[in-house]
């Protein structure tokens, strides 16, 4: 999936998602004739703001469309005659911030729902918030983890609503029966891309043999890829698969078509991609 879509993906994620908070079953605070309040917590700034402010984006819109239109219900404006109330808050890409957030929206603007964050630390921690003492539905719109929708992080206030990095890591196994066993994995050196690498070797390893001839961890936000590239190349793997974030992915597969080598090079990032074949061609 390429940056773009992968934006276009989380917007509309997102959407579904504020869509969902917005239903009656959901509403605490919602009174006849009064808003129905959602808070989005959304990485707007710092590492994560590549893929936080497309999807602040697609909640917007997705609010604007349910207030004009009535929304799943079809009802306008708003949900019944009541109009949703937006309030973005900016996570800052950091799980403390992301709490202290969270618990402004909660106690401070009376939210109805929560949504949005793309960092699954965050998200765990405003999980724990809200299943624990909030109790208000939270409707994770961007994070990968497992865990999120699993024992002990997992609640009757919490809910996830993008597919997680387990699911989003099978297609492995069609690129290793059709490329071939043998892999080198570049990952972003924090949870995500370690887990994330395990989960596409698990993968493989469902319906295929599978041989790691290296693995790399370049720290997240890394700029310049080409040592971890030359690595790589020089290992002769069939497949390169990739697990880097947001503008790092953009620089890597950049990096990687320029080098000097005819080698096919699919790649993977939560979901599946493949990367244009090196010097060969550059679509």
């Amino acid at each position: 999936m390429s940056t773009a879509s992968r934006r276009h993906f989380l917007s509309i994620t997102a959407g579904g998602s504020l869509a969902l908070a917005a239903t009656p079953l959901l509403w605490r605070h919602a009174r006849a004739n009064e808003e129905i309040r959602i808070g989005a917590l959304c990485e707007l700034s710092g590492v994560a703001s590549t893929i936080g402010v497309p999807q602040s984006e697609g909640i917007k819109m997705a609010v604007d469309e349910i207030n004009k239109t009535g929304g799943i219900l079809g009802k306008g404006p708003g949900i019944g005659g009541r109009p949703l109330k937006l309030i973005v808050e900016d996570t800052e890409s950091k799980v403390q911030t992301g709490v202290t957030k969270a618990k402004k929206l909660v106690e401070r603007d009376k939210v109805d729902a929560l949504t949005g964050v793309i960092f699954s630390a965050i998200s765990l921690s405003v999980q724990e918030y809200v299943n624990k003492d909030a109790k208000v539905p939270f409707l994770n719109a961007g994070s990968g983890n497992p865990a999120l929708s699993e024992p002990p992080a997992c609640g009757k206030y919490s809910f996830q609503g993008s597919p997680n990095s387990r699911i989003l890591s099978l297609p492995s196994l069609y690129a290793a029966k059709k490329f071939g066993p043998k892999w080198f994995l570049i990952g972003d050196d924090y949870t995500w891309g370690r887990l994330t690498v395990d989960l596409t070797k698990q993968a493989i390893k469902l319906g295929s043999t599978l041989e790691v001839v290296g693995e790399e961890f370049p720290p997240l936000g890394t700029t310049n890829y080409a040592p971890y590239i030359t690595k790589a190349i020089a290992a002769k793997p069939d497949v390169i698969g990739l697990v880097v974030f947001g503008a790092g992915y953009a620089r890597i597969l950049k990096q990687i078509t320029i080098r000097p080598t005819s080698r096919r090079c699919p790649s993977r990032k939560r979901s599946w991609s493949r990367a244009a074949r090196p010097s060969a061609s550059r679509r």
